[in-house]
């Protein structure tokens, strides 16, 4: 099965979600300033054993976001590995400041996305999933962000809720790009004592843990921070 690792009709819904819903770092960690746009790819994954060696699976996003105004940003993404197995995967969604940074008191960071998911292959498939991302971020430099927060998906047919904590931090390397390095615990509140991934990134048999890389490119504009 990890051989074909994006089959996601194949599996089980908590499977699905692991390797479909939750792949990808959170963009944006702030939202960006108003006309500013990026293009921003993800890379990673849930931990899994590829002949004896644990790594994240190489799942990679690539999209692009923009700045409606100060307070909004939107974003789309296509799921890149997807198509190399003749699926398709897609997103999109707006994230909006709740809270400004003032000393002690982070930046809060709301994002809703809608995702689509759908196979090309023999039975053809659909499925939706709606996707809430809150994240509060503290500035520990002048691009440098550290931030935690939690994602909540929900799968509508047959139904089913997934939650996800995770943490991370962002940081430039250059002019125009900033990296995020991210960790999170992938459907949390689902057991994966047994099946694909089992005894792999799973903590207290729950959930897997998973390790992502993003990069955002600036096209224009600045990075709201």
């Amino acid at each position: 099965m990890l051989t074909h690792p994006l089959r996601m009709i194949q599996w089980s819904v908590v499977c699905s979600c692991l390797l479909l819903v939750s792949c990808g770092v959170t963009h944006p960690i702030r939202v960006m300033d108003e006309d500013a746009s990026a293009l921003v790819v993800s890379l990673g994954g849930p931990l899994a054993d590829f002949s004896g060696v644990t790594i994240p699976v190489p799942y990679l996003n690539a999209g692009y976001c923009y700045g409606l105004s100060d307070a909004w940003t939107v974003e789309s993404n296509v799921h890149v590995t997807s198509l190399l197995f003749n699926d398709l995967g897609i997103d999109a969604g707006a994230a909006t400041r709740l809270v400004r940074e003032h000393g002690a008191v982070p930046e809060v960071t709301l994002k809703l996305q809608g995702m689509y998911f759908t196979t090309f292959n023999a039975g053809a498939h659909s499925i939706f999933l709606g996707h809430t991302n809150l994240n509060a971020s503290y500035r520990i430099g002048a691009r440098w962000l550290a931030y935690a927060g939690t994602e909540h998906t929900v799968q509508f047919s047959p139904s089913s809720y997934f939650f996800t904590p995770f943490v991370g931090v962002q940081f430039p390397v250059s002019s125009a790009i900033d990296l995020q390095v991210e960790s999170k615990w992938m459907a949390a509140n689902h057991f994966t004592g047994h099946g694909l991934l089992e005894g792999v990134g799973a903590i207290g048999s729950h959930g897997s843990v998973g390790i992502f890389v993003g990069l955002q490119y600036a096209l224009s504009g600045r990075r709201g921070q």
